[in-house]
């Protein structure tokens, strides 16, 4: 079961999230910004990823792929499928290969996060990085090292959605003394992003001029 499991999981979530892609293919307000900035750091500004409305991860990773809807739409189906392979590894951790299969099939499934990680939203990548987070805090249990790969994974969602700011308290309990050094990937990630956050009232006229109006 170990081996199969990983694949029909991964199989059901890029199978349920493509589908989805192609037969919804309504992109969010949110997701709008997300795909205009990717344009303009595939276009040479990397800065817009940074200084936008959005946290820079998908922006980034999408613009680094051309800039295109198609391109962060990928990255979110990729992404959901590595989430689902997390939430397989942290239910085996937990309570077996059984419990392993059954969260891993949920994550793979389950609409919600087939519609989200469907299209180009910032949770796309968020949800799966903190699984992986708490994955790797588990892990650290055997071994320190996943310790810090923990506080990474959990530094790159913090870099795709701001929720993830509250990332250890989850991580905490699981990761306990060896947390301090976890955690310098999710202080630095946190440093690196926040200032962009010094002018709401900047922020919403960007999302105005980015979106129009009429999406409101």
């Amino acid at each position: 079961m170990r081996i199969r499991a990983p694949l029909i999981i991964v199989v059901v979530a890029l199978v349920a999230r493509g589908l989805a892609a192609v037969t919804l293919g309504v992109i969010p307000r949110d997701g709008i910004v997300i795909v205009e900035t990717a344009r303009a750091v595939a276009g040479g500004d990397p800065g817009a990823a940074i200084h936008g409305v959005q946290h820079p991860l998908l922006p980034l990773l999408a613009g680094a792929l051309g800039g295109t809807e198609t391109a962060a739409v990928v990255l979110a189906c990729l992404f959901g499928a590595a989430g689902a392979l997390a939430a397989w590894r942290i239910g085996t951790r937990l309570g077996g290969p059984a419990a392993g299969l059954v969260a891993g099939l949920f994550a793979a499934a389950a609409p919600g996060l087939v519609r989200t990680q469907s299209v180009p939203l910032a949770e796309s990548l968020a949800i799966p990085l903190a699984l992986w987070a708490v994955e790797r805090a588990l892990a650290s249990r055997e071994k320190r090292i996943h310790a810090f790969s923990a506080g990474l994974l959990a530094g790159l969602a913090f870099l795709a959605r701001p929720e993830a700011a509250l990332l250890p308290l989850v991580l905490g309990p699981a990761l306990g003394e060896v947390g301090r050094v976890g955690a310098l990937g999710h202080g630095l990630a946190y440093i690196f992003t926040s200032s962009k956050y010094a002018n709401p009232v900047r922020d919403c006229q960007d999302l105005f001029e980015l979106v129009g109006d009429e999406y409101y």
